[in-house]
């Protein structure tokens, strides 16, 4: 390794350890955001990456522009003709941090967020790998305004910045003031959505899971002692929510921290930091209207959610439904506050899907299928307003299986039919669009399933022989590749409790 990769300050190998060992994680895409204040840092520590992917072979690009006119298009083209290139990278690094404070520099960089924000699904879809974004320090508050999509699914966010005492830094870059980002989209550091439902593989409007994006136990234990010597022995309630230490402990790696506690058994220690997250996150939304107000507002809907996944965990069922109908009110006034913007509706849905589950794992069946058509609604007119995707199609067939799911329950085997053929045709759609890819075959195999139990149901051999005969058809390639099943997907046609 050359000396100019070993020139790391303790900092600096702080943030390294913690970007390759994200990457070592990764299976796909991810998006990972590196934010600079100290410009003289960069070249150490990309040469510290680009000898680490030379190392295990691994294709990388470069892309960067000298100049703020065009940044956005040309990046844009800069980075989806890396991913076709042959063979593809395995990650893009992509330099947006030159020009700090510089209005047109500032102006690029908020047109290229909002380029990347709009194309987050061409992205998933062609670049296998990370894309690395580095911003200048003081623009988080931007990133996660002005790309709100990929920064709910961020792989991780680090700075790059001197220890303490190492000497002066290069001065920051100016926060655009609250009114000039986009308050209708604006976004908090939401974290991974909870474990994906029974059906097709989880929802697009959920999002990652900890499961494929998660804390591994070091990793949940060093959060939780850097979180408990802040806190020491202060409520949630009195922390200075202004405090750089606070601010470094993101809610989006608290909540992860948490669900790795929760997995690894640790329950007492989950339910207590689950409930601490709650508070903090009330705290930060009680501090007045606004932009911050807003981002709070989805930072305590997501921290509800996770905290009645541990309290189910845990056998407190009657808790875990209350936490997760205030989940739906907060995301309801988010709706009204923002209107119906796509990043507020994907919010309600998964609040709403999120409530469905929770009331079917007690047999609240009532409650459940309103919450399931409700998440239903949202889908469709996300799907309507902002364009029929296969990312909103998709969510429409999810919340389809769903509806399905919860008629099948309560035994009303019509709805339950109509609701399966519905997502079956969807399915189609999109698996045309997406050229008979292998994720959308294990669905169409999967809601295939659901109409055959259905029609035996109902009495209609026929057709559930016709629907079990095309979901084997359709599996049988796909059995020969299991390379293709990402591991944060449960097999098609997985059995549904």
């Amino acid at each position: 390794m050359s000396a100019a990769a070993e020139a790391l300050d303790a900092a600096g190998e702080a943030a390294w350890a913690r970007l390759s060992r994200r990457l070592g994680q990764l299976q796909g895409f991810g998006y990972i955001v590196l934010f600079v204040a100290d410009p003289t840092l960069l070249a150490p520590f990309k040469a510290r990456l680009s000898a680490w992917l030379a190392a295990r072979h691994w294709p990388w690009a470069e892309v960067g522009e000298a100049a703020p006119a065009s940044l956005a298009e040309r990046s844009m083209q800069a980075v989806f003709d890396a991913a076709g290139a042959v063979p593809p990278p395995r990650l893009v690094w992509l330099e947006a941090q030159r020009g700090a404070g510089q209005g047109a520099w500032e102006r690029a960089r908020t047109e290229l967020l909002s380029r990347l924000n709009e194309r987050r699904g061409r992205l998933e879809a062609e670049l296998p790998g990370a894309l690395v974004l580095v911003l200048p320090d003081g623009a988080q508050r931007a990133a996660a305004a002005l790309a709100p999509d990929l920064w709910h699914v961020r792989s991780l966010g680090l700075s790059l910045s001197r220890d303490a005492g190492a000497g002066p830094a290069a001065p920051s870059a100016r926060l655009p003031a609250a009114s000039a980002l986009p308050t209708s989209d604006a976004a908090g550091a939401s974290p991974d959505a909870l474990d994906p439902p029974d059906g097709l593989g989880g929802p697009v409007y959920a999002e990652a899971t900890p499961r494929a994006a998660g804390f591994d136990a070091a990793e949940a234990q060093d959060w939780l002692q850097r979180w408990t010597r802040l806190r020491g022995d202060r409520p949630v309630e009195s922390l200075p929510l202004q405090d750089e230490a606070l601010l470094a402990l993101t809610l989006p790696d608290g909540l992860r921290a948490q669900a790795a506690l929760a997995g690894l058994g640790r329950l007492d220690e989950a339910l207590d930091l689950g409930a601490q997250l709650v508070r903090l996150a009330r705290h930060r939304q009680e501090q007045g209207p606004g932009l911050l107000d807003i981002a709070a507002g989805r930072d305590l809907a997501m921290a509800l959610m996770q905290w009645a996944e541990t309290l189910h965990r845990a056998g407190r069922a009657p808790d875990a439904l209350a936490a997760s109908r205030e989940a739906v009110v907060v995301c309801r006034t988010l709706v009204e506050r923002l209107g119906e913007t796509p990043a507020a509706l994907r919010d309600l849905a998964r609040a709403l899907d999120h409530l469905a589950r929770q009331a079917r794992h007690q047999g609240a069946w009532r409650e459940a299928a309103e919450a399931s058509e409700a998440c239903l609604d949202q889908c469709r007119t996300i799907a309507l307003r902002h364009g029929e995707t296969p990312d909103t199609l998709r969510a429409v067939a999810q919340a389809l299986d769903h509806v399905g799911l919860v008629a099948q329950s309560q035994g009303d085997w019509n709805r339950a039919g109509l609701a399966f053929e519905e997502c079956l045709s969807i399915l189609q759609v999109v698996d045309h669009r997406l050229g008979g890819s292998p994720r959308a075959r294990q669905d169409l195999a999967a809601a295939l399933d659901r109409i055959g139990r259905v029609a035996e149901a109902l009495g209609d051999w026929a057709r559930g022989a016709e629907a079990y005969d095309e979901a084997m058809q359709l599996r049988q390639p796909l059995a020969a590749r299991p390379d293709d099943r990402s591991p944060s997907q449960p097999q098609a046609g997985s059995p549904s409790p």
